[in-house]
Order: C-alpha cells, then sequence, then structure tokens
C-alpha cells in the first residue's frame, strides 16, 4: 500500500512539473510499470488524472497482460468489484490467480482479501488456499 502512494506521489510531482510529458508517454509507450502507474492514478483521481474507474481499468489491463503482478491484482480487484464494469468473479479470479502465482505479497497480506469468506472460498478452490496462511514478506 505504502509503494503505490509513493508512486503515486511521483506520478503526481511528474506530472505537475511536466517532467518529458510524464509517465503518460512511457505508458502508451508500452511500459509495463508506467502503465501500472496510470492505472492507480485514473483510480485514485491523483497526479492530474480525474477519477475514471474505466480508464483504470484498461491501464491495469496493458500491464497485467503483460505480467505486472501489482496490475494483474488491481485489475482483479476492480474486475471483482465491478468498478470500470461489470462484475466478473471469474475474470478477476484469473487476475488473482496470476498475481498470486508470483506470489504477490500484497495478496497475502491484504486484511480486507484474508476477512472476505467469498475470497477465501475462492482461493480454496484454486487450489492456493495455502497463500492465505503464509507469512507475508517483510517489505
Amino acid at each position: 500500500m505504502l509503494n503505490r502512494r509513493l508512486a503515486i506521489l511521483a506520478l503526481s510531482c511528474a506530472m505537475a512539473l511536466g517532467c518529458a510529458g510524464g509517465p503518460r508517454n512511457a505508458a502508451e509507450g508500452g511500459d509495463a510499470q508506467s502503465q501500472f502507474e496510470m492505472g492507480a492514478a485514473c483510480e485514485e483521481g491523483m497526479g492530474g488524472e480525474t477519477q475514471d474507474y474505466p480508464a483504470a481499468l484498461d491501464w491495469y489491463t496493458r500491464a497485467a497482460e503483460q505480467g505486472h503482478a501489482r496490475a494483474q491484482y488491481r485489475l482483479g480487484l476492480l474486475l471483482a468489484d465491478g468498478l470500470g464494469t461489470t462484475a466478473n468473479p471469474e475474470e478477476a479470479s484469473r487476475w488473482f490467480l496470476a498475481a498470486a502465482e508470483q506470489e504477490l505479497g500484497a495478496l497475502r497480506a491484504s486484511i480486507s482479501w484474508r476477512s472476505t469468506g467469498l475470497a477465501r472460498a475462492l482461493l480454496e478452490r484454486l487450489g492456493i488456499g495455502a497463500l492465505l496462511s503464509r507469512r507475508a514478506p517483510d517489505a
């Protein structure tokens, strides 16, 4: 969570200062980390971007398809909650699984994720329920 906030703060500063077009140029050029940062900016409504869930979904999808684990996780959350699209638990679970397979610490560490019975049942069904009991790596 702290890393995401720092990324959003860095994005805000870059956009405010006009640094080489900010991350948007890099994102449009295909850089997965920049696409993730643009997704976060659109999701949160920061860095000069208005809150726009469909745009966040698009940016996260671009990064997730390149294997960006944090984008896969955030994309799963938007799909599960129906933000920017119709809720799609099956597609959300596919992205959660992709992120979990990369041992995304945020997935294991998320208190709200652990406390959601539906999420726990989904992980058990996917055969990765053991992730919930493993200790998240120290940051």
